[in-house]
């Protein structure tokens, strides 16, 4: 399955972001500030374009690897 998401927003590129810091305890663990790094785990493929004002992330997912997460 691929999925492409486009905006008009100001440039982003998941793939810059750095991973999230792993807490060593379970009180330093904070909410949110997950998505891109589910995106990048769940997905098999991740591309993206900036191209005239535009945003398009486009993730490709394995359907058959999938199978038993829902």
């Amino acid at each position: 399955m691929t999925i492409t998401i486009e905006d008009h927003g100001a440039a982003f590129d998941p793939r810059e972001v750095p991973p999230p810091p792993v807490p060593s305890r379970i009180d330093e663990a904070v909410i949110g500030g997950l998505g891109v790094h589910l995106m990048r785990h769940f997905a098999q493929d991740l591309a993206y374009q900036r191209l005239d004002g535009v945003n398009r992330l486009i993730l490709r997912f394995d359907l058959a690897k999938a199978d038993g997460l829902c």
